[in-house]
């Protein structure tokens, strides 16, 4: 059975699309562009949320939530304001200190391990 909404699910879907990211740009790990709200409101995005995810509100951080149960969002105040959002992935920074140490430590390894083996050489 099928209920009519008499257009009004129409006009609720053309209202929210008026308040839209404008002027939006998309790369690899950012979302970027410009919205008017009259009133505050709820940033939604169709992103999965990740702890990853930051949201900078006219360059001042702000803090992302999840909403619609999964998905990226922020409260955002009223008026015009230019959104980033940027994805950062979590540990990417300490892997590659963790990384570079380990590779230190396996250098230091083989060099001793090589002068080792000539001392030995060269003794008998």
């Amino acid at each position: 059975m099928a209920v009519g909404f008499k257009g009004r699910y129409q006009r609720q879907i053309n209202t929210i699309q008026k308040h839209r990211l404008k002027q939006q740009s998309v790369t690899n790990n950012t979302v970027s562009g410009r919205t008017q709200m009259p009133t505050a409101s709820v940033l939604t995005t169709s992103i999965p949320y990740s702890t990853g995810w930051s949201l900078t509100v006219d360059g001042r951080r702000t803090k992302t939530q999840i909403v619609n149960k999964g998905f990226v969002g922020a409260k955002i105040p009223a008026g015009q304001h230019k959104i980033k959002l940027q994805y950062h992935t979590p540990g990417l920074r300490l892997g590659a200190v963790i990384s570079f140490i380990d590779l230190l430590i396996l250098l230091t390894g083989i060099i001793w391990q090589s002068r080792t083996w000539r001392h030995k050489q060269s003794n008998l």
